[in-house]
């Protein structure tokens, strides 16, 4: 992932209808977060993105710094 190199900080996540394994895999292996495959509810990616700032927030002691924002109540 050319986007580490430039931030090692940047969270990734991808969304795709087709994504062959071994490409997958090699996404995860760079750190890319994670996965999600299309058709997915609304739902399900805002769980997705609230799972990976969450573990982020907790790994920097803000667990709690985004609860209540407009994506959330938007759900």
């Amino acid at each position: 992932m050319k986007m580490k190199t430039i931030n090692p900080q940047v969270r990734a996540m991808a969304i795709s209808g087709y994504l062959d394994p071994e490409t997958g895999k090699k996404m995860l292996e760079n750190g890319m977060l994670c996965f999600i495959e299309k058709p997915c509810p609304p739902k399900e990616i805002l769980a997705r993105v609230r799972d990976v700032l969450d573990k982020n927030q907790a790994q920097a002691g803000l667990r709690d710094g985004l609860r209540g924002t407009p994506i959330e109540s938007e759900i």
